[in-house]
Parts: C-alpha cells; structure tokens; sequence
C-alpha cells in the first residue's frame, strides 16, 4: 500500500495486509529518496490505524525482505497496529520528519525469515537522520535470535531527531538489543545502557505474557 499520490490528507485503516516487500509504504516513487518529482513530495498527513500485517507465504515478499512500515515521507501517524514476522517492522529514511509510531504491537516468532532480520527487528532508522520521530508506548516482542548480525531490536544510524519513550520490549535471546552507529560495526547496548544515552525514559524490558 503506498501513501497516497496528490493527496494531502490520508488513512490507510482496517486492512488485513499480507504482500508485497514493504507491506505499507508512504515512498511515492520506486526510487527512494528521489523527490525531483511533484508526486514524491508533500504527501500530506498520513494516518495509518488498526491494520495487521503478516507474511504470505511467499519467499519473494517475506524470506527476501518484509518491513512492515517503509516511512520515508514527513507527516504520518501510525498507531495501534499489529504486525506478526514482519522481520523489520518499521524503516525510517530520506530525513523524514514529524513521524508518530504508537501504541503498535510486534511480535516475531522464532521462525521469523528474511534478509533484514536482526538488523532492527522493531525500528531501523538510516541515514540521513530523520527528525521529529516520536515512539512510545509500543510492545516489541521477539523470539527471534537474528540471522544478520547479533540481532537488534532498534539500530538507529543517528539518536538526533528520534525520541523514544514508555515501550515494552523483550528479547530474551539478545539483551544487548539496542544499537547506534552503522549497520556493519553497531555500538550495543542492553536497556540501562540504552536509557543512559537519554533514550526510552520509561521503558521496560520484560515478558509480555500475552499467550
């Protein structure tokens, strides 16, 4: 699902989504970061609510690469969503700004697949940094150990712009969860490390029992 083209004021709501590498995207050109045209530029607010996302089955959408949300656009909302085995639930890129992830749940199981998995199961933000980003109150489960690298739940290239808060996470395979820096040589840090660079006042690590 892309985020709207000419539209200044969207909701993506309600949708049981299963295909396609980014299961909603709110890029409007096939090149990332490539704004030179009208339609890749001010999508507008975007509201994404209440939408599963899940894999398919298929190796071509969920073995290769499935993120759940591909922001690369200012102005969205996304909250209270579920995504299962997304092995990347949310990418942040192209400096987008002014971006809400609330009250989401992520649950990867231990047969999470794909290319991305480990490299930021939760929010994988690249540079250049984004701006503006508000996380908070979301719960982040996985059983996951990672097949690329040591198995992130959050790898930010940058913390500027970035403010993380009240979030529920556990990783009971990897409690050195949390990395900044480049993909290739991350510095990690487990959650009092994390909350000691001011990130995730609030935050807990712990079982969520939802089974």
């Amino acid at each position: 699902v892309g985020g709207g083209r000419y539209s200044q004021k969207m909701s993506i709501t309600d949708n049981l989504l299963t295909a396609g590498t980014a299961r909603i995207s709110t890029t409007a050109s096939d090149v990332e970061c490539d704004f030179s045209l009208d339609v890749d530029r001010d999508l507008g607010v975007v509201l994404i609510e209440r939408n599963v996302l899940r894999p398919d089955g298929n190796p071509a959408n969920d073995a290769y690469t499935s993120t759940g949300f591909e922001l690369t656009e200012d102005h969205a909302m996304v909250r209270n969503n579920l995504l299962l085995d997304m092995n990347l639930a949310a990418r942040g890129a192209c400096g987008a700004g002014d971006v809400h992830l609330l009250h989401n749940t992520v649950y990867l199981t231990p047969t999470t697949s794909g290319l991305n998995v480990g490299n930021g199961d939760f929010l994988n933000v690249d540079l250049p940094a984004v701006n503006g980003w508000e996380v908070r109150n979301n719960l982040v489960w996985s059983e996951n150990p990672g097949s690329n690298g040591p198995g992130h739940l959050v790898l930010l290239g940058s913390t500027a712009g970035v403010v993380l808060g009240d979030n529920l996470y556990y990783k009971p395979l990897r409690p050195q969860a949390f990395g900044t820096g480049t993909l290739a040589a991350p510095a990690l840090h487990d959650l009092s490390g994390w909350q000691a660079l001011g990130l995730d006042a609030g935050s807990r690590w712990a079982e969520p029992r939802l089974l």
